[in-house]
């Protein structure tokens, strides 16, 4: 290998780390708009009423909810937000996506989670008795738990994209799984269970919807759709 051809090949690698940089800045621009906000609090408030009404009913609401919110997002972009950034859209990936990979890995997931909810409730009870028990798990773990796995659905999008305001939704994610569960009058039980992540989904939700409806129509109102003509520079 030649001097040239190593100069050649760091050249192209600076290059394509330069593209890489400059694609995520406009991704991260493309999210000052707030429909990830907006419609990650829609989902989440109706997870948590499907908790609250029956554990069946999440997983059709995964199942079904998570490709209506990405075609919806990508919609609404398409017709408030590119338009007033100057571009259409992101191209691509030129690799295709693994579904199958994707699957295994959320189906591997779940089976963790659910390990360790039904490990955890045999081992509090059989540390704290039965009844003290069960009474501490159903108030505290299965919230403390989806507290962490919400807060980092927050801060490593956040840490990955340069988003700050994700920041603030991961640690408020987290404080909920400790602080939801203060809140008087929940029944215990099976009943108090769903109530409890069903409530502590929908709160979330409502913060984080409000916070995607304001940055929405703050985003439409402050920005004008840009000129065809002023970009290709006929205007």
């Amino acid at each position: 290998m030649t001097v040239s051809n190593i100069k050649d090949g760091e050249s192209r690698e600076a290059s394509q780390l330069d593209l890489r940089k400059i694609e995520r800045r406009l991704f991260r621009s493309s999210l000052q708009d707030g429909l990830a906000e907006l419609f990650a609090g829609i989902y989440l408030i109706v997870v948590g009423f499907a908790m609250a009404v029956n554990v069946a009913f999440v997983a059709i609401v995964i199942v079904l909810g998570l490709p209506w919110m990405k075609r919806s997002v990508e919609s609404l972009k398409r017709r408030y937000t590119y338009p007033r950034m100057g571009y259409v859209s992101f191209r691509e990936s030129e690799e295709p996506a693994d579904g199958k990979r994707a699957a295994w890995l959320v189906l591997g997931l779940l089976v963790f989670y659910l390990t360790f909810l039904i490990g955890s409730f045999f081992l509090t009870t059989q540390i704290m008795g039965y009844e003290a028990g069960r009474t501490f798990w159903y108030t505290r773990v299965p919230s403390g738990i989806l507290g962490i796995g919400l807060s980092a659905c927050g801060i490593v999008p956040a840490y990955l994209y340069g988003v700050r305001r994700w920041y603030a939704f991961g640690l408020l994610a987290l404080a909920s799984g400790f602080i939801v569960p203060l809140v008087p009058g929940l029944p215990s039980g099976s009943e108090g269970f769903r109530i409890l992540l069903g409530l502590q989904f929908t709160s979330l939700g409502i913060v984080a919807g409000l916070t995607g409806l304001v940055l929405f129509l703050h985003f439409v109102r402050n920005n004008a759709v840009v000129d065809e003509g002023a970009l290709d520079g006929s205007a």
